[in-house]
């Protein structure tokens, strides 16, 4: 049995504790001490930092995308007729104050109204690159859809011309629907029968008078255009010509999703579908209608296509006749979906560029006055240099600060 001394000495030597041990443990807790002391010192720092937003310069989303290489090399400039599609309303009297009150504010020497643009010597049109215009249906009385095949005629024939003639009163309720900027169709007022097909019909006539336009575009009068994100895309995505043709722009939808209607049946729809199943497999997809854009060559094609589904009254009804439909597509009555159909009837491959919410150059539906306004205060600061919610929208929209490219205006 061991002493209690030597027990002592057990005990005593397990409680020794080696030098190296205790050097270590004291730095450990200078450290410690030191990483509180610089905490408390920081902490009132740090929780401002916290507190305090940094202003943010509000970049497009192609400032970040890859580095820009330019599709072709051309003298040409960018050329888009764009058509507000309005009516004798009083929400649409408001719509329309209100893009032209923007078109104010930006006062660009590149947007102007189609009347100013075709009073403009050759030499001085090149400078408008946005040319708008406020498309009404002008003709009570008249059809739904102006969709003559004569090509050679220019729309002007006396008995029947594509614009209302003055001769006629529009009897508007609207008196702004008189102004210089507006195209009153010599056409029923109509959403879904037949006045985006005129629309791209005179479209495509006046730019054979007027080969500065390469572009059509329909805008909804509750759409607002962000005219320096416009241009931004515009010169990146939309080539002069003689490299334009085949462009079909805007966001992307897809039919898999609509019901089918009252007392078609999936056998019916397959042969109303018969087109899309044959030359797309199945896939039937289109453009919204908030906004799109067709190079000119396409919106021939819907001249001319519009020309034949009338022909055919190709049109859904109750009780559709049983007869096989692979040559065509069929009309719905959405404008967006009809447009869409004879589109894809083009002989050339359809470019379709879809435009993802990211990528948005126009804001829909601007309705109430709430999202107007903000709209309106964020292009005003804009315009002023200051910054809106915190951030700064630019202006830089050229073609030389977009593109990093110069056009050569000597060639």
């Amino acid at each position: 049995m061991p002493s209690i001394q030597s027990l002592s000495r057990k005990s005593s030597g397990a409680l020794r504790i080696r030098p190296s041990v205790v050097v270590r443990a004291a730095t450990t807790l200078i450290v410690a001490l030191s990483c509180v002391s610089l905490m408390q010192k920081t902490a009132p720092l740090q929780e401002r930092n916290l507190l305090e937003k940094p202003l943010m310069k509000a970049m497009s989303i192609y400032d970040q995308s890859t580095p820009y290489i330019a599709p072709v090399q051309s003298d040409r400039k960018l050329g888009v007729l764009v058509g507000i599609f309005t009516a004798d309303m009083k929400n649409d009297r408001e719509y329309r104050a209100r893009h032209r009150r923007l078109f104010t504010l930006w006062n660009d020497p590149r947007v102007c109204s189609l009347a100013d643009f075709q009073k403009r010597s050759v030499a001085k049109r090149d400078s408008c690159e946005v040319i708008f215009t406020f498309v009404v249906g002008a003709n009570p009385r008249g059809p739904p859809e102006w969709i003559e095949q004569d090509d050679d005629d220019n729309g002007k024939r006396m008995e029947n011309p594509i614009l209302l003639p003055p001769s006629l009163d529009s009897k508007f309720t609207s008196s702004d629907l008189d102004k210089k900027d507006v195209t009153r169709l010599n056409i029923c007022e109509n959403m879904n029968e037949g006045k985006s097909q005129t629309w791209f019909k005179y479209g495509y006539l006046i730019a054979q008078d007027y080969p500065e336009i390469s572009y059509v575009m329909k805008l909804d009068a509750d759409s607002i255009l962000h005219l320096h994100e416009f241009f931004h895309f515009a010169y990146r995505h939309l080539p002069p010509p003689p490299h334009s043709n085949n462009a079909y722009v805007g966001a992307l939808r897809d039919k898999a999703y609509w019901p089918l209607k009252k007392g078609i049946t999936p056998k019916d729809r397959e042969e109303l579908e018969g087109f899309f199943g044959a030359d797309f497999e199945g896939v039937h997809l289109y453009l919204a209608g908030q906004c799109y854009i067709l190079s000119i060559n396409l919106a021939r094609v819907v001249m001319k296509e519009s020309k034949v589904l009338d022909e055919k009254k190709i049109r859904l009804a109750e009780n559709p006749p049983k007869i096989k439909r692979n040559y065509t597509s069929y009309l719905e009555g959405h404008e967006d979906h009809d447009i869409a159909a004879m589109v894809f009837h083009s002989l050339e491959p359809v470019h379709l560029i879809t435009v993802g919410r990211k990528q948005r150059f126009w804001e829909h539906p601007v309705k109430g006055e709430p999202r107007w306004r903000r709209i309106w205060h964020r292009e005003v600061a804009r315009m002023e240099g200051r910054p809106f919610e915190n951030k700064l929208y630019s202006t830089e929209s050229s073609y030389e600060e977009v593109t990093g490219l110069q056009i050569d205006v000597t060639a």
